[in-house]
């Protein structure tokens, strides 16, 4: 048995999760969306807001709710 053939159910299990992680977890969804932009003009625009959800305390601080609620407001942009 190769060692390809012993990860692919691994690989497969890991794909089929991520969705839902990312569902679960709306303020790691909005952290990538402002901080891993590949525009230009987008990395400039969300720079402030990219450096504010990183920062800990404020992090912390936002619930699930809230970030939701800006991830729909940046798709309707």
């Amino acid at each position: 048995m190769s060692a390809l053939t012993r990860f692919v159910p691994i690989l497969i299990a890991l794909l089929l999760t991520l969705p839902l992680s990312a569902c679960s977890d709306p303020c790691g969804e909005l952290e990538a969306k402002v901080c891993q932009v590949t525009s230009p003009k987008l990395r400039r625009e969300y720079a402030k807001a990219c450096e504010l959800i990183q920062e800990p305390r404020r992090r912390e601080n936002l619930t699930k709710d809230t970030c939701e609620s800006i991830l729909n407001h940046l798709s309707k942009r």
